[in-house]
């Protein structure tokens, strides 16, 4: 994942998802449905859209391994389901769908592909699967950790 420089200027949506398997509730103080960001800049010069992104805060440490901890804020570029055949296997993805044993519906995900029209995920770090999810549930792929 790439690194953010700064952001500033126009809104920007924040969410709380768990890192991999939700098992209980989060404190969502930290979700808003607009922050005070408005410009994102690339530590390589260039400007994303804000439209196009929201920010994820990373609940729990399932996904340490792949370099996304405990509080990480991340950059999510927003996708819809004709973009999912575009997305990289490996490639992290927010899902947003209720779970049973979270107050939050939105987590993290890592992108196998897609079958039969379902999008299938690795298994998380301890080895348990991941139901598969309809394409619409898939509403993020992370692109940049927020410093």
């Amino acid at each position: 994942m790439k690194i953010l420089q700064s952001l500033l200027g126009r809104p920007l949506e924040v969410y709380v998802a768990h890192a991999a398997r939700a098992r209980k509730n989060v404190d969502l103080s930290a979700q808003s449905p607009v922050s005070l960001f408005t410009t994102i800049r690339t530590s390589n010069g260039v400007y994303l859209e804000p439209d196009d992104y929201f920010m994820v805060i990373a609940e729990g440490s399932s996904l340490a391994g792949r370099g996304i901890k405990n509080g990480a804020r991340l950059l999510a570029r927003r996708i819809n389901p004709d973009m999912l055949p575009k997305v990289s296997k490996g490639a992290t993805v927010v899902v947003n769908a209720m779970a049973d044993w979270s107050n939050t519906g939105r987590r993290l995900r890592v992108f196998r592909g897609l079958n039969q029209g379902k999008v299938e995920f690795e298994n998380d770090a301890e080895g348990h699967s991941h139901r598969a999810r309809l394409a619409n549930e898939v509403v993020g792929v992370i692109t940049h950790v927020v410093p």
